[in-house]
């Protein structure tokens, strides 16, 4: 009678942990995680390693960014300065660099 006894808290341990789990993969919060983990299609420049794009440092200028990155997938001016795109998605998360007139990394942002 103990081993079955002991095979009933298993299984009803593990009852629970199923319950748990189900509970947890049912809630939005971790269905639309799941969703975004899944579904990403971010689309990064041909040069573009999260390293050198961690290297770069304000200041910097747009020749030694190119060095490290490569060319960005876009290029867009915005009020008098300019901003490489070196990612493209639909879902949180780019990589985008910004530079002053003078060609100096003033904005560095990993969304």
């Amino acid at each position: 009678m103990k081993a079955s006894g002991k095979r009933s808290i298993s299984i009803a341990r593990m009852m629970l942990l199923v319950a748990a789990v189900a509970v947890v993969a049912a809630s939005p919060r971790f269905l639309s995680a799941a969703y975004k983990f899944l579904s990403d299609s971010t689309v990064y420049a041909p040069g573009y390693t999260e390293t050198g794009f961690e290297s770069i440092r304000l200041g910097m200028r747009r020749a030694e960014v190119l060095s490290r990155l490569g060319p960005p997938l876009k290029t867009r001016p915005k009020a008098g300065s300019v901003v490489l795109s070196y990612s493209e998605t639909h879902v949180d998360g780019f990589r985008v660099l910004g530079l002053d007139p003078a060609y100096q990394t003033y904005h560095h942002d990993r969304g």
